[in-house]
């Protein structure tokens, strides 16, 4: 596999190789009670996952201290993972699916959740499971819609010890790419994998001490890639690789939880393990609000060649313009504290979203309308 192809197969993994994975906790002090209760099997449901407005920040330790061990399993344990660290942090906001500049391209989903303001993973969460239907993400200037057939099963629940499930399905990613003999390439990846609840005891991260349920996965997977031939005006195979992913990530019902504690992932080709965690207490992500003193302006409105978008932030930011229907039109850089002007010429007359995503993941979003 080439480096730019290697390159286009860790942007497009799964929602579930992704950090959509976690959202932070706060440690309250602890009653006498509440001693007991964290000695006690826990149930985890789907009104303990985070929910639409939430916004949580994710820490990566790449390089896991000797002492950050999964264990064996069984009952009443205690974890102590106070040595992890913050080698990189993600941030994951949980919106309407939908929520532009990406319209939704799964109707089942009833939460989305973005990291890094780029990529959207659709997610159905109901009494019976947490389901990854799949994702929208950029590749260079070009959208990329991943699926996952059947859904992807995160979670079942309730889950409580010996709580157990199957995980078979195909993510799939099509998108234009010309090459010598091609047009088009596609990444299918097939995993087949198992999941058992297999521990329940004492979670300590470097945020405070929990009771914990520890999800035990195991997945095989088949990477594969496919080109599309001018030629023969089909699909043809190119290669494939085989894999494995040892996963054991640690649930909490706590009040102020919204995602796991704690993930460690090791990959059987590599043999290398990472582990995520929560860093900080959850934030409103301010992604319902489309108000107009956000320090952006737009004019004019309606706009006929060109439209200006005025920032006062210091950060910057990439916008994106989608038409009534949901397709993206247009993406370009904000300039910071400048005005950027786009070239509106080429759209059609009629109403459209502007988006601005900032870089900490904040949305803003206006609507105006073309004029010819």
């Amino acid at each position: 596999m080439s480096a730019f192809l290697f390159l286009l197969y860790l942007q497009l993994k799964p929602t579930n190789s992704y950090p959509m994975k976690t959202k932070l906790l706060t440690f309250i002090a602890i009653s006498t009670i509440f001693c007991v209760n964290m000695n006690a099997q826990i149930t985890v449901n789907n009104y303990n996952v985070a929910a639409i407005g939430d916004m949580i920040k994710q820490a990566n330790d790449t390089l896991p201290a000797s002492s950050i061990v999964a264990g064996a399993p069984g009952t009443n344990l205690t974890w102590n993972f106070s040595a992890l660290h913050d080698h990189t942090t993600d941030t994951l906001v949980f919106e309407v699916p939908g929520w532009p500049p990406y319209a939704n391209p799964f109707p089942s989903a009833n939460l989305a959740a973005v990291q890094g303001g780029v990529n959207e993973n659709f997610l159905s969460n109901t009494s019976t499971g947490l389901l990854s239907l799949g994702a929208i993400g950029m590749f260079g200037t070009a959208q990329v819609t991943e699926t996952n057939t059947p859904a992807s099963m995160m979670a079942k629940w309730p889950s409580t010890y010996g709580t157990n499930y199957t995980n078979n399905y195909i993510t799939t990613a099509k998108f234009a790419y010309a090459g010598t003999g091609y047009d088009s390439i596609k990444i299918k990846n097939t995993y087949k994998g198992t999941s058992n609840i297999d521990a329940w005891g004492s979670m300590q991260t470097p945020l405070g001490t929990f009771p914990a349920i520890r999800q035990y996965q195991k997945q095989s997977e088949i990477d594969s890639l496919w080109i599309h031939s001018t030629a023969a005006h089909s699909w043809i195979f190119a290669q494939a690789s085989p894999r494995g992913t040892i996963t054991y990530t640690w649930w909490t019902n706590s009040p102020s939880a919204g995602f796991p504690l704690v993930t460690l992932s090791t990959d059987s080709a590599s043999g290398s393990t990472n582990a995520s965690w929560l860093l900080a207490t959850p934030s409103s992500s301010g992604i319902l609000e489309l108000s107009n003193n956000q320090g952006i302006s737009v004019y004019p409105n309606p706009a006929g060649d060109v439209l200006n978008i005025q920032s006062v932030s210091n950060e910057g930011g990439i916008l994106s313009v989608m038409d009534m229907t949901g397709r993206i039109v247009m993406n370009a850089e904000l300039l910071m504290n400048e005005t950027t002007t786009i070239n509106t010429s080429d759209l059609n007359k009629g109403m459209y979203f502007l988006t601005i995503t900032a870089k900490d993941g904040k949305r803003t979003t206006r609507k105006f309308s073309i004029v010819k």
